[in-house]
């Protein structure tokens, strides 16, 4: 309604200062492409990093073709489904909430895909609290913390309404902390002079490659993200390879790999019980596991 009451000469003004996006998105997608005049508010100017990413803003590259229905109507990716579900799983294990979480499509059947897969995948039982997944024409005007894109198209026969700028507009534009975009990149250059020069910054900057980078928040490894199986291998529990270490309150050390998620006090600890009996005629050593001994002095 608004852009027909513009187009018909109905006086407007255009906002200039943004408070949503993080300031990478706005210096290499905006600003150059769709509002040359914006200002970031100093709001967006202490969003901190995504945790576990090395970037906030990311295009990431594949080369799987795309599928199609019968009718050619709508079109889908498997491919995409899977990178983008591993990363929304990398991201939870972050600490990221599931419903901080927005999946953007730019077609109904990879809407549809994407939907299924994350009920497949996760196990959410308050819908409230679920990875909203949605078209790109849905979203207009919301806005979340992560916003991923899938835009699917890989095929031959042009890119269809991705060559519509308002709707490109709202697909990059929805994202406030971290936006990772997935595609066929070099096919859309091809395809369309404007995503060639969208890409052309990114590339500039590092911040467009088929290689996803992620960052250990306890080491600081940087790791790389080619295939979606990538993430369990490299990144079992969400942090680098290297063993936890963190001292357990029974006195015995974290065996795990790496995990950001502090959450050694529900731990339970496998290891041979350390005590010792309190008599010190026996001093016996104790036959349990550290956690069968927590269990039983927490039923006494």
């Amino acid at each position: 309604m608004f852009e027909r009451l513009v187009m018909n000469g109905f006086p407007y003004t255009t906002l200039k200062v943004q408070h949503r996006m993080n300031t990478d998105i706005t210096k290499n997608i905006v600003r150059p492409y769709f509002y040359p005049d914006i200002i970031d508010s100093e709001s967006v100017m202490w969003y901190p990093p995504v945790p576990g990413m090395d970037k906030s803003c990311f295009f990431w590259v594949h080369e799987v073709r795309e599928s199609t229905t019968s009718d050619a109507l709508s079109r889908w990716n498997d491919h995409e489904a899977k990178m983008i579900i591993g990363l929304i799983s990398y991201l939870k294990k972050q600490g990221i909430g599931f419903e901080e979480i927005t999946v953007l499509a730019a077609y109904s059947a990879q809407t549809t895909l994407l939907r299924e897969a994350v009920a497949k995948t996760f196990s959410i039982s308050d819908p409230n609290k679920t990875v909203s997944v949605q078209t790109v024409d849905s979203f207009q005007g919301k806005e979340n913390r992560i916003v991923i894109v899938s835009l699917v198209r890989s095929e031959m026969e042009g890119i269809g309404f991705l060559a519509t700028k308002n709707r490109i507009t709202v697909a990059l534009t929805r994202a406030k902390h971290g936006m990772y975009v997935v595609a066929n990149f070099g096919y859309l250059s091809e395809c369309s002079s404007f995503w060639n020069k969208i890409c052309n910054t990114m590339f500039e900057n590092n911040l467009i490659s088929s290689v996803l980078k992620i960052k250990c928040q306890s080491h600081g490894n940087v790791q790389e993200i080619i295939d979606p199986n990538d993430f369990d291998e490299k990144s079992p529990e969400g942090g680098c390879q290297e063993i936890c270490g963190a001292a357990l309150s029974c006195g015995h050390t974290c065996p795990r790999r790496c995990h950001p998620i502090d959450d050694h006090l529900s731990y339970r600890c496998l290891q041979p019980c350390m005590k010792k009996c309190k008599e010190e005629r026996f001093r016996h050593q104790c036959q349990r596991l550290c956690s069968e001994v927590k269990d039983l002095l927490d039923l006494s």
